[in-house]
């Protein structure tokens, strides 16, 4: 029986890239391994790679004063001999020595297992999945979910962190044995800045088999589902609401519902009795939970380059779901918009000309994107992803 190894800096559960990447395996036989922050749920073995530190709040519980000052300052020198290294270049020293790549290397290599392929979900597990890789004559498939050089557009990412991952991105992509990333724009960059073949594999959800709801003269419902993340600027929408007519109602569900930022965010729509904040529902029960509603909606400034380039997995819920979408002009985002034609955007990245668009649509405009949406779910599935991993897997290790 082939062995694979999936390994990915986040829990994988909630990750449905990965969570997929492990279901489709181990229906086809194959023998996987995961490593990650949490167990994915799939039977299998589960490697925990997650940085356990100890926090203020644990001193604050069981003072200790002289621990708490020596480990303060043990990490703030490391931070600064880290970020020194970063500014003369001395890449691989700062990669090598992340306790996160330490700390997953020591867990992953205990388990002494023998692997015939690594699975690399993102930049920064590539260098780690190669070495691992090495002593184990395994191939490598990395899945950049993002394209980490350009992953934010801050002073502190630029100064210290720009050059880093270029540096990686330069030496170890082209010792993977395959690549794939989420969307055309993505893929593109990766290959002329790189010189790698990159193909593309979508962030389509599982099939679910249900029908698309009527949308009423008098009230049309709007979802957004996700992760409540302060750079995405999710406030937006809450501002488009003030604009929007008395028909239109929007509903919010995120996955860290008890988060600072969600806070502030439920503080400014308190005033407006037509937004609801729900809490969440299991990754693989969205599209049939968000079924009842009648507009996705999702509104992105594309302040960063992965941003501008976003094809979200919510985009292909909205569409299991039978939902029509409404979304500013994200490049990749209309481009679906616009093949199927099951949804609205606006010219600019204006909340008060998306909220004109969203006021000039009858609810028999909603009930024919519905439908388009219903013929769209048969294809933007993903049993499209099942195909394309085999395909890979079986020309990498048979």
């Amino acid at each position: 029986m082939k062995k694979i190894l999936i390994i990915s800096d986040s829990p994988l559960e909630s990750d449905p890239r990965v969570y997929k990447q492990i279901k489709y395996l181990k229906e086809k036989g194959y023998y996987v391994a995961t490593a990650g922050k949490s167990p994915s749920g799939i039977e299998g073995d589960f490697i925990n790679i997650s940085v356990k530190q100890k926090k203020l709040s644990d001193f604050l519980r069981k003072p200790d004063i002289d621990t708490f000052l020596k480990i303060v300052k043990k990490n703030i020198s490391n931070e600064c001999l880290r970020r020194m290294f970063l500014k003369i270049r001395c890449y691989e020293r700062y990669y090598w020595n992340s306790f996160f790549v330490r700390n997953s290397l020591e867990a992953i290599e205990n388990c002494k297992g023998k692997y015939d392929l690594i699975i690399a979900n993102d930049i920064p597990v590539l260098p780690l999945s190669l070495k691992l890789a090495e002593k184990n004559n395994a191939k490598v498939y990395i899945d950049a979910h993002e394209y980490e050089p350009r992953q934010y557009n801050t002073f502190k990412f630029n100064f210290f962190y720009k050059n880093y991952w270029y540096y990686i991105c330069k030496k170890y992509l082209p010792q993977a044995d395959y690549m794939t990333t989420v969307c055309d724009g993505i893929a593109e960059t990766y290959s002329s800045n790189f010189k790698v073949k990159c193909d593309v594999m979508m962030n389509l959800p599982f099939y679910c088999n249900v029908k698309p709801k009527k949308c009423s003269k008098d009230r049309i419902r709007m979802i957004h589902h996700g992760g409540a993340s302060e750079v995405r600027r999710l406030e937006k929408m809450i501002e488009l609401m003030d604009y929007l007519d008395e028909r239109f109602e929007l509903d919010f569900m995120f996955i860290n519902n008890d988060c600072e930022y969600v806070t502030k965010l439920k503080k400014l729509a308190s005033k407006n009795n037509r937004i609801r904040f729900l809490p969440p529902v299991n990754m693989p029960e969205i599209p049939e939970f968000i079924n009842k509603y009648d507009i996705g909606i999702f509104l992105l400034l594309p302040h960063i380059f992965n941003y501008k380039m976003a094809l979200p997995n919510k985009l292909f819920e909205f569409i299991q779901g039978r939902l029509a979408v409404a979304i500013w002009p994200s490049q990749e985002m209309v481009k679906i918009v616009n093949k199927y034609e099951i949804g609205v955007y606006s010219q600019n990245f204006d909340v008060k000309e998306m909220a004109d668009v969203l006021n000039n649509l009858t609810e028999k405009d909603i009930n024919v994107m519905k439908k388009n949406s219903d013929i769209a779910a048969k294809v933007l599935n993903s049993e499209q992803n099942k195909k394309q991993l085999y395909s890979i897997i079986m020309n990498l290790i048979g």
